[in-house]
C-alpha cells in the first residue's frame, strides 16, 4: 500500500512482503521519493520546471503567432477605418496626413518606410513637404536617412528650410542632417534661407555650422542672393559671419552691383558702408552707376557718387 499524502522525505514501501528501500530491485516500479517528483527532461538536457510543459515549446510560438495575427487584423482595420488604401500609396499618404500611429500599423503589415514617391523622395519628403511636423519627429527617431534626396536633389533639410519650416528644420538639424548638403544647382539649404531673406532660418543655419563660402553653379553665393532679392538684415547676418563682400558670379557681378541693379538702395548702402567697391564692374563692363543710370535710378547713383563711384561722361534721363 502506497501514502503519498505525508510530508517530504518520506520513502514509499509496500507494508508486506519482501519490499524494502535495502531491497529495491524485487518490485523497482513502485519504489519512488516523495520528495523528487518525477523529472522531465528538454530536448536539450536542461530539467522542466513544469512536467506538463511541452518539450518542442510550439505552444509558445502558437500564440506568438496567434498575438501577432491578432495585432495585424487591428492595424489593418485601424488603417481602413483612416480611409488609408494598405499599399506604399497609403504609407506615403499617411506620411502627408496621418499620425505616427498610422505609420506604425502600416509596420506592423510588413511595409517599410525607405517607399519612395514619384519624384524619388522618401517620406521624410512627404512628411516635410505638407508640414506633417509630427510625422517628421517620428520618421527621424526612426532613423530613417537623413541624406536621401528627391529628383531635385533636395534633401528633407534643404526642402524644409525652403518651404520655411524652422520647426522641422531644426528637428533636422539636432539630428545631424548634413547641413551643407547641396541639390542639382549647387546650394544648399543656407542659400535657400538667403534668397528668401529668412532671418530666423539663416541664423539658426549658421549656428549648426553652415558654410557662407559656397558657390552655385552659376557662382552665387548666400549673400549675392540676399543682395539680389533686397533683403539687408540678411545681408548683415551672412557680413557678419565672414562673407566675402567683393565675391563675384559667373558674370561678374558683386552683391553691391545686384543690388544696384535691382534698385535696393538700403541694401548697396549697406554694402558700401562695409567696404563694397563702388568702381568694380561686371563681365560687360559696367559699373554699378551705370546700372543705377541705365534704370534712372538718381537716388541710387547719387548713392554712389557719394563712395567715391566714378562720375560718368552722360548721366541719363530723367530719375526718382
Amino acid at each position: 500500500m502506497l501514502v503519498l499524502g505525508f510530508p517530504m522525505f518520506f520513502v514509499a514501501q509496500q507494508a508486506v512482503g519482501e519490499l524494502s528501500v535495502e531491497n529495491p530491485r524485487i518490485y523497482p516500479q513502485i519504489i519512488y521519493t516523495v520528495e523528487s517528483p518525477p523529472r522531465r527532461y528538454s530536448p536539450r538536457g536542461s530539467v522542466l520546471s513544469n512536467p506538463l510543459q511541452r518539450v518542442d515549446g510550439r505552444n509558445q510560438t502558437s500564440n506568438n503567432y496567434s498575438k501577432q495575427s491578432v495585432a495585424r487584423q487591428a492595424a489593418q482595420k485601424r488603417l481602413k477605418v483612416a480611409g488609408y488604401p494598405i499599399n506604399n500609396v497609403g504609407l506615403l499618404a499617411a506620411a502627408r496626413q496621418g499620425t505616427a500611429e498610422n505609420i506604425e500599423d502600416f509596420r506592423k503589415l510588413g511595409y517599410s518606410l525607405r517607399v519612395q514617391n514619384a519624384g524619388g523622395g522618401s517620406m521624410l519628403h512627404e512628411a516635410v513637404q505638407a508640414g506633417n511636423e509630427a510625422v517628421v519627429e517620428y520618421l527621424i527617431k526612426q532613423n530613417i536617412p537623413l541624406e536621401a534626396d528627391d529628383s531635385r536633389g533636395e534633401t528633407a533639410l534643404i526642402l524644409a528650410v525652403r518651404r520655411g519650416e524652422v520647426g522641422m528644420a531644426t528637428a533636422l538639424l539636432q539630428a545631424k542632417a548634413d547641413i551643407n548638403a547641396q541639390d542639382l544647382d549647387n546650394w544648399s539649404a543656407l542659400f535657400h534661407a538667403a534668397g528668401q531673406g529668412d532671418t530666423l532660418l539663416i541664423q539658426r543655419l549658421l549656428e549648426y555650422g553652415a558654410s557662407v563660402h559656397g558657390q552655385g553653379r552659376f557662382g552665387q553665393t548666400p549673400l549675392l542672393l540676399a543682395a539680389r532679392s533686397g533683403h539687408d538684415d540678411a545681408v548683415a547676418m551672412l557680413l557678419n559671419h565672414g562673407a566675402r563682400l567683393n565675391q563675384r558670379d559667373l558674370t561678374g557681378n558683386t552683391a553691391l552691383l545686384l543690388a544696384v541693379e535691382r534698385g535696393h538702395v538700403v541694401v548697396a548702402q549697406y554694402l558700401l558702408a562695409a567696404g563694397a567697391n563702388a568702381n568694380d564692374m561686371n563681365s560687360r563692363q559696367q559699373r554699378a552707376i551705370d546700372l543705377a543710370l541705365m534704370n534712372n535710378d538718381r537716388a541710387m547713383a547719387n548713392l554712389l557718387l557719394s563712395y567715391g563711384a566714378r562720375r560718368p561722361q552722360v548721366l541719363g534721363r530723367g530719375g526718382r
